[in-house]
Order: structure tokens, then sequence, then C-alpha cells
């Protein structure tokens, strides 16, 4: 996530080297840690559930489901 907010402010821009020199701040690296372990377990968790919902309904419901939840998990 770092790596993208960098590249995305541009790494060569006065915003960008000062939000890369915010590196070294453990509280700024912890922040970025938390937030990747927490999408990274949302993720799984949708992943389950999507597998859940795919082996016992319908071929219909997984499919309506699959549509919807990304922005479910993206929303909590």
């Amino acid at each position: 996530m770092f790596r993208f907010a960098l590249e995305t402010m541009g790494p060569d821009t006065t915003e960008g080297r000062e939000f890369a020199d915010k590196w070294r701040y453990a509280g700024f690296r912890h922040a970025f840690r938390v937030t990747a372990v927490v999408w990274g377990l949302a993720f799984l968790a949708e992943a389950a559930t999507q597998i859940l919902i795919i082996e016992t309904t319908s071929t219909g419901v997984a499919k309506a489901t699959s549509t919807v939840m990304p922005f479910a998990f993206a929303a909590s």
C-alpha cells in the first residue's frame, strides 16, 4: 500500500519525497502494516464466505452474491 500511495503521488515530487521520508517513523510504518493485515484478513474472509455460498447454494445465488459481496466487505 505504501508503494502504491507513493507511486500515485509521484516519488520525485515534493509531496512524494515528504511522504517517503515518513517511513522512518515507527507509527507511520505500523499504520500501513495494520491496514495491510486487516485488508488481507477481510479478503480471506470474503473468499471463505464465497466458497461456502458456492458449495451450499444455487448458481444464481452464488452469482448474485459474488457481484455484491466485494462491496459489502469493502464497506465494512
